[in-house]
């Protein structure tokens, strides 16, 4: 049960990457409506959905990519707004994903999932620059089997050409 904020193309395209093979739930939040804008930017509105809530205009769009996946969930309402109103909104989810989000809501947010335990993805862009940072407690991953065994390279029975070219080379130099 994963939680987009901003179902705008970042989001959208984020969560198609989680759709397609088959997470379990999403719930979209985003308060903003499709604009003329997102027709330039986000491939998952047409300009019939121009004036519609982009949160459900997005949860639609994701639900199509995959009926296994329950995409039917989204709240129409700005964020930062949810975020100071109910935070508790966002311990229900196994992770949740803020994408263009600004820095208060933000921060608020990030205590809320990192006392829960749930980790919060963030991500933005501007133009051609990206950010992502993942926030969550340290989680160490303890490696039984090591895969640091040096490999043999040597050829133990070496073709006749093989030994011509080593026994021509001078090492030493």
């Amino acid at each position: 049960s994963i939680c987009l904020i901003n179902g705008g193309c970042l989001g959208t395209e984020t969560f198609k990457n989680l759709v397609l093979p088959g997470v379990g739930s999403i719930t979209v939040v985003d308060g903003h409506t499709v604009s003329a804008r997102d027709l330039g930017n986000n491939f998952f509105v047409t300009q019939a959905h121009i004036g519609q809530p982009r949160a459900k205009v997005a949860a639609e769009m994701l639900q199509e990519l995959n009926e296994d996946v329950d995409a039917s969930k989204f709240v129409a309402e700005d964020p930062s707004t949810l975020v100071a109103r109910s935070p508790e909104f966002f311990d229900a989810f196994t992770a949740v994903v803020a994408t263009q989000l600004e820095e208060a809501p933000l921060l608020e947010l990030g205590r809320r999932c990192w006392a829960n335990g749930v980790p919060l993805i963030i991500a933005k862009i501007n133009g051609f620059v990206g950010y992502t940072r993942i926030v969550m407690p340290e989680l160490c991953i303890v490696e039984s089997k090591p895969d640091s065994a040096l490999q043999d390279l040597r050829v133990p029975r070496p073709f006749p050409e093989l030994l011509e070219i080593s026994d021509a080379m001078d090492l030493d130099v």
